[in-house]
């Protein structure tokens, strides 16, 4: 780790005469300021910090490679893994789903302290409250995408998804996948305005 008064990002902007550049040559210099800061983030451990000089449908991906115990503290960990799961980019080929669902998958189930941070004490009290037995829809682009691990309480919320702009421009109105869950299985409720149930998808019954 290096010494904490050394700023790469800083020294780049000192060196940079931004008064007579060319736009080029600004875009230039602000794309070496941002590798110079990230740098910065990664010296001195401040790995959250890092993960937010990504862009929101990046910072899933970003987190998933900079969540080992050392680098992130429990309630970093719960609290950071919330909200880039939340601001993710759904991906729409099948082998991302796949792969982004068997990721999610591995980081929601681990099993380290401080969970708690995961929800907000409105969406504890929420799920709490619901029954034993939850019925759950999934609105998704191709059959092959029927089982994941985005699932929600609310029908219109599928539908939403499953009639995509991706989806309208393909033609195809999307599909629907309607089911059932233990409440006891779900790994975390995310109001949000979706509704959303993480859940393994194997937990998951699918009536429809």
């Amino acid at each position: 780790m290096s010494d904490t008064n050394t700023n790469k990002a800083d020294a780049v902007v000192a060196s940079f005469d931004w008064q007579t550049a060319t736009y080029e040559e600004i875009e230039a210099a602000r794309n070496k300021v941002l590798k110079a800061r990230r740098e910065d983030f990664l010296d001195k451990g401040q790995y959250v910090k890092y993960i937010y000089t990504f862009n929101s449908w990046q910072r899933f991906w970003v987190f998933a490679g900079h969540c080992d115990t050392d680098q992130l503290t429990d309630g970093e960990y719960w609290t950071t893994l919330r909200d880039v799961w939340i601001n993710r980019k759904t991906p729409y080929d099948v082998k991302d789903i796949i792969r982004q669902n068997k990721i999610g998958l591995g980081l929601f189930e681990d099993d380290r302290a401080g969970r708690e941070a995961l929800m907000t004490d409105e969406e504890k009290e929420a799920l709490r409250n619901m029954p034993d037995n939850i019925t759950i829809c999934r609105g998704h682009n191709s059959v092959a995408g029927k089982m994941g691990l985005c699932w929600t309480t609310d029908k219109d919320v599928a539908k939403r998804f499953a009639r995509s702009e991706h989806n309208l421009r393909a033609g195809t109105d999307g599909y629907v996948t309607e089911g059932k869950c233990k409440k006891a299985d779900v790994l975390a409720y995310f109001h949000e305005g979706e509704a959303e149930i993480v859940i393994n998808p194997k937990n998951v019954i699918v009536t429809t």
